[in-house]
């Protein structure tokens, strides 16, 4: 078996979402820097997993990428009020484990997800 390497993803990733303006690398994330989230992450992992045979079992993507829709008013104005009044960082505003590239590469190359450390 063809060990999987960071261009590989990267190829696949581009190719199943969109180009990134910055300069792709291992700690490229795809709820951070691709920003997809909900059911969009789950789709592209599915399709990850079909690509690179890997096993999913234990991975859980309401983890990385969050329930589709539950945008609630109150929610989306408290983080508002945080990203712009307290000028909190974006990724602190939204409290998802990172999933970079790098590790999808481990996980390709494992043939089963694996949790970040």
């Amino acid at each position: 078996m063809n060990e999987i390497t960071l261009s590989d993803l990267t190829e696949f990733t581009v190719s199943e979402l969109w180009p990134l303006t910055c300069q792709i690398t291992e700690s490229t994330s795809l709820n951070y820097d691709f920003k997809i989230s909900g059911l969009d992450g789950l789709e592209f992992m599915e399709t990850f997993a079909d690509k690179f045979n890997v096993d999913l079992r234990g991975f859980d993507w309401v983890e990385f990428f969050g329930k589709e829709g539950v945008s609630v008013p109150l929610s989306c104005m408290f983080n508002v009020i945080k990203r712009f009044v307290f000028k909190s960082p974006e990724k602190s505003v939204v409290h998802f484990p990172k999933l970079t590239l790098g590790h999808l590469v481990v996980c390709a190359n494992h043939g089963k997800w694996v949790s970040p450390e």
